[in-house]
């Protein structure tokens, strides 16, 4: 009798857990983690050209599309929405986060949307309006 009762809480216990790392969704999962920003592209004699960063600005893509800073703060002038390899994918800010002090002081004059173009360990992010679009070139950390 106690194996049966101490199966049945066992089996009780298992089903009621969940998991504490949420799977992305299938149009972001290659995003999600953490990135270095490395490079943004300049126009040079009207070719575009890569133009190295200077100091470290990491970002995360968490599980649900938020865009969190090197502090783990979400970021000020995150888009709404990406297009992540042609697929489309709405921000779903599930859990409530503290924000960084100083958004109050940043003018978000971004696009509602970004392009992405994720390929094995190098992301491309494509932000603003057109015509003026800011290219950015992170690799995973």
């Amino acid at each position: 009798m106690k194996n049966l009762l101490l199966a049945l809480m066992l089996t009780l216990v298992l089903i009621a857990c969940k998991s504490d790392n949420p799977k992305p969704a299938i149009e972001i999962e290659g995003i999600v983690g953490s990135w270095k920003y490395v490079a943004t592209e300049k126009i040079v004699n009207e070719i575009p050209t890569w133009v190295a960063v200077n100091g470290e600005y990491d970002v995360t893509f968490r599980q649900d599309g938020v865009i969190l800073d090197s502090r783990g703060l979400p970021n000020c002038c995150a888009p709404k929405a990406y297009i992540v390899n042609g697929l489309w994918f709405k921000v779903k800010n599930e859990t409530a986060q503290e924000i960084s002090k100083k958004c109050g002081l940043v003018d978000c004059m971004g696009c509602p949307t970004w392009n992405i173009s994720q390929s094995g360990d190098e992301l491309l992010v494509f932000s603003g309006c057109h015509p003026r679009v800011t290219t950015s070139k992170y690799i995973r950390n």
